[in-house]
């Protein structure tokens, strides 16, 4: 129980660190958002996987959003893609029948 709050709250940081470096990015402090983001990757990479893990698409894909101009920029596109393929993946094991 307690390793699974840490990790949410872990997802719940980078979460927030991502979107205010997207925030930067738009506002064009480019340089600053970048690096922010690549000395951060590793835990925004766990924090993904364990919110695709939980099946927590919408806040993955929310993490995602502000990586897409990371992973352009820095050359992580192919990365990106599986990320987002990984995503629409669980996606289809989640849903819902209406």
């Amino acid at each position: 129980g307690e390793a699974g709050t840490v990790q949410q709250q872990h997802a719940v940081y980078y979460l927030a660190l991502a979107e205010a470096v997207g925030a930067k990015l738009t506002e064009g402090q480019f340089v600053e958002g970048l690096n922010q983001l690549e000395e951060e990757y590793g835990n925004v990479q766990m924090a993904l996987q364990w919110l695709l893990t939980r099946g927590e698409i919408e806040q993955a894909i929310r993490l995602m959003v502000p990586l897409g101009q990371f992973w352009f920029m820095r050359g992580y596109l192919t990365e990106g893609l599986r990320w987002l393929d990984a995503a629409l993946a669980n996606a289809g094991r989640h849903s819902t029948s209406r």
